[in-house]
């Protein structure tokens, strides 16, 4: 369970470093910089609702990783009673099933929260840098 946690928080500080990435690369290449897509944000929703939309994605995003996980479980205990650490290519096959499943589940998932809301990827990338910068509340990974 530990492992689990551990690896649901690396995914997330991996996403929030794409993020950050995606985000200094959009805006480098926009005049106006941050305040211009910052302004655009704060005229369609209050900081109470980007708190919400940066929740409910983090939500979102464990649960793809928690149905990636039962379909194609990484635990030690799965791994050992299937044998798959002898087979080192049936190994990598299911963690890249995971993987997949699990980044296939999370882009579905964010996209039905931003319709929603009615939100661009680039205003989500703007509350997810927002949401990681102010350290906002965010669900209990279990």
């Amino acid at each position: 369970m530990k492992n689990k946690k551990k690896f649901l928080i690396i995914g997330l500080i991996i996403f929030v470093v794409y993020v950050v990435g995606a985000i200094g690369s959009s805006l480098d290449s926009q005049n106006g910089g941050s305040e211009e897509v910052s302004d655009q944000i704060s005229i369609t929703l209050s900081l109470e609702d980007k708190q919400k939309v940066f929740y409910e994605v983090v939500e979102a995003e464990d649960r793809a990783q928690k149905e990636a996980d039962s379909q194609y479980p990484t635990d030690s205990k799965s791994i050992n009673e299937e044998g798959l650490y002898q087979n080192k290519e049936k190994l990598e096959e299911r963690i890249d099933n995971n993987a997949t499943l699990s980044f296939d589940l999370q882009e579905q998932y964010r996209m039905q929260i931003l319709e929603k809301y009615n939100l661009t990827e680039e205003q989500w990338k703007s509350i997810a840098l927002e949401g990681a910068e102010n350290d906002w509340p965010m669900p209990n990974l279990e």
